[in-house]
This record gives C-alpha cells, structure tokens and sequence, in this order.
C-alpha cells in the first residue's frame, strides 16, 4: 500500500487511518487444555470500508481511499 502523502497537512504527522465498520456475528473460541487458532474469527463479517482516510493525531480527514495505490 502506498499513501498518497507522508504527513499530514495540518500537523504534521505521519500516522493516518481508515474507519470501517464491520457487522454479523463472530466466534471465539478457548479451550484449557489445547491451543486453539482464531484466524477465522471475523470470516463472517461484512466490511463497509471508509472513503477517507483521517490523521491519527489531529483526525482531519487527509485523503480519500481511492488515492491509495
């Protein structure tokens, strides 16, 4: 992934997020005995991804998703 900017405009820093919001059911599992693997915890999920991306330190939206590569 590469972002269209290194820092942000406003503050200077060089940290940014995406919000998404994820709904449907998820499992966990744990046992006392063995180890278990979640990976596959949020394979059910539906994912609605954000159009932009915010600076991690001020939260001034920085840059749209679509300028991502």
């Amino acid at each position: 992934m590469t972002l269209p900017i290194n820092d942000c405009p406003h503050c200077g820093c060089p940290i940014f997020y995406r919000k998404d919001y994820m709904t449907g059911p998820s499992h966990y599992y744990a046992s006392n005995t063995i180890d278990i693997e979640n990976g596959s915890m949020y394979d059910s999920l539906k994912t609605t991804y954000g159009k932009w991306w915010h600076c991690d330190d001020c939260h001034k939206r920085v840059f749209k998703d679509e300028d991502v590569e």
